[in-house]
């Protein structure tokens, strides 16, 4: 959900299917949230792969930065915000939901596998309630 692809039905899949491979993290496209209050992510986990989805947040995150703001890309600070979001995860294989209100600039998912095999994708969708 960046820049103008917003909308363009592709956009929503910040993980498309990735097969599982050891214990390398799996990290999601970055969500801008801005003027969003409400996201959800549904996280799915295929075949035998177990470990931990984890959620974080930035508000200094800046891809692009825009010289005439006196903007400079960086890659931001981010904090652990998975414990806004329930209900809390599964750590086995299954479709699940998790949802928070939240007010940050950033957002990214992360599959931590720790055992097994299979593949893992995310989907979110953000709206504001105002």
């Amino acid at each position: 959900m960046t820049g103008d692809r917003r909308g363009d039905g592709e956009d929503y899949k910040v993980i498309p299917s990735t097969t599982v491979s050891g214990t390398t993290p799996i990290v999601s496209a970055v969500v801008d949230i801005r003027d969003l209050d409400s996201i959800g992510f549904q996280l799915i986990t295929t075949g035998t792969a177990a470990g931990d989805w984890t959620f974080e947040a930035s508000n200094n995150f800046q891809p692009e930065g825009i010289a005439s703001y006196g903007q400079v890309p960086t890659s931001g600070d981010w904090s652990d915000v998975t414990a806004l979001f329930s209900p809390a995860a599964v750590t086995t294989a299954s479709n699940q939901f998790k949802e928070a209100n939240i007010r940050a600039r950033s957002i990214r998912a992360t599959f931590t596998p720790s055992a097994g095999a299979g593949t893992v994708r995310a989907n979110v969708n953000a709206k504001s309630w105002s």
